[in-house]
């Protein structure tokens, strides 16, 4: 199993023949240098492991001293990039399109409020992303592109370009690559819907529960709740597609009908749940400790239907043990990233919309890789993380949490919500089948 390494240079050497071969780039028009200087060596390196790397820098630097046209210094940088972060990290197999930054809804809890914009990401930037994805997958053979926003229906065009595009460019190299996406449901014509069928594009629907809960928290513009337009989404994703999924987000105030809502909507035909509490905002103690008893009567109700076939909900499935040592935080930036509308990428869409006018760990950009390599050893080594949650005593137990969720409560990716460390005691011990004792756990 991978392991994030302590010390980098103990993986990577600006020395290594490998290394320069990377800076012996061609391409179909021009020829490099077989060598640029040990100087640009080293000043590349130590730029792009350095906290800030300055792209600019380092582009200007490349076309000054191998004379070559700002294309081909880019390609030069990207190209270097990407061999460092083989050297040091697993390869990326999972990748978030966020295909517009707007919304036609105004939830009164979305997470992405603060950050949305009116942009949306062009065929460009949807290409670029999905070569990156081709080019860091490495050897691996199966992908994973999962449409987002925003609300990614509101830029059909390019999400039906790019799914196109990686299709074919998957079976050019002989890869698989599986679609989802992540929508309110809201607003689905006949032809998208025959094109997400045609291309096997999973469909996870934002439904908080039957019309009462739903419509307190998801609704338009105009304030009006949205519960019948996603329904008749539903009833007509399952003429073409019959699993169909619901992500549920639990307010504090509407814990008391979870258990109907589930039900309920399983009984309109949605097959498999994705339930989760609300974040950035404060549960009470009595909330938390009532939102524990209804997942534990749906969890009865679910053991008594999983021989059917047609009902799936993750959260009550046994987790695989994972080694301590390799196992901390979220697993953002490891495997999978998330790219912004303007091509800049993130560990995970949450993470982008951090700020409206900021990314917020910061990975890189379509163009160039992910050349901000001491952000990403951050998040996947964990090591501030893991340090702060030792400091809590809370390490034994918790992985750090969401860094998103993190970053909400104390504008620091790496210093652990303690509302979540209880969430997550809460729902292992429902998982388990075992008590919850909410005042065994800190943030109470």
């Amino acid at each position: 199993m991978w392991r994030c390494p302590v010390h980098v240079q103990l993986i990577f050497r600006i020395d290594e023949p490998d290394t320069r071969m990377a800076l012996r780039t061609k391409n179909t028009a021009t020829s490099f240098p077989a060598l640029c200087s040990d100087a640009l060596v080293r000043e590349i390196v130590e730029q792009i492991l350095s906290a800030t790397p300055d792209v600019p820098l380092l582009l200007n630097r490349l076309q000054t001293e191998l004379h070559q046209p700002a294309a081909a210094a880019s390609r030069i940088l990207y190209d270097v990039v990407r061999q460092v972060n083989s050297s040091l990290f697993p390869p990326v197999t999972k990748l978030e399109l966020m295909l517009s930054e707007g919304c036609n809804l105004a939830c009164s809890y979305c997470f992405e409020k603060s950050a949305l914009r009116k942009r949306r990401m062009s065929g460009h930037i949807a290409r670029a992303a999905i070569d990156l994805l081709f080019d860091y997958a490495r050897d691996h053979s199966s992908l994973k592109i999962t449409h987002f926003g925003g609300e990614p229906t509101l830029n059909f065009e390019v999400l039906s370009e790019a799914t196109r595009y990686a299709e074919q460019k998957a079976a050019a190299v002989g890869k698989t690559v599986s679609f989802h996406m992540t929508s309110n449901g809201v607003g689905f014509t006949r032809e998208m819907i025959s094109f997400l069928a045609d291309h096997h594009i999973m469909v996870l629907l934002s439904i908080d529960g039957l019309a009462r809960t739903h419509d307190r928290f998801r609704v338009d513009r105009r304030g009006r709740g949205t519960f019948d337009l996603v329904m008749e989404t539903v009833r007509n994703l399952k003429v073409r597609q019959p699993w169909i999924g619901a992500k549920m987000t639990v307010m504090p105030g509407a814990v008391d009908d979870l258990y109907d809502n589930v039900v309920g909507l399983y009984n309109l035909g949605v097959n498999q749940f994705v339930i989760g509490h609300a974040t950035g905002v404060k549960w009470s103690v009595a909330e938390i400790e009532y939102l524990h008893a209804q997942l534990c009567r749906i969890r009865q109700w679910y053991e008594g239907r999983k021989h059917q076939h047609d009902l799936r909900i993750a959260e009550f499935e046994n987790e695989p043990v994972k080694d301590h040592g390799n196992y901390f935080g979220c697993q953002a930036a490891q495997t999978g990233i998330s790219t912004a509308a303007n091509g800049e990428i993130s560990a995970c869409s949450k993470v982008i919309t951090l700020k409206p006018d900021e990314v917020i760990g910061k990975l890189g950009d379509v163009d160039h890789g992910l050349t901000h390599i001491h952000s990403r050893l951050e998040m996947t080594g964990c090591q501030t993380l893991r340090a702060n949650c030792e400091a809590e005593g809370i390490a034994d137990d918790f992985r750090g949490g969401c860094f998103a969720c993190n970053y909400e409560e104390h504008k620091d990716l790496f210093k652990p919500n303690l509302q979540e460390y209880v969430f997550s005691n809460l729902f292992k011990a429902v998982r388990e089948g075992k008590p919850f004792r909410q005042g065994a756990s800190k943030g109470c």
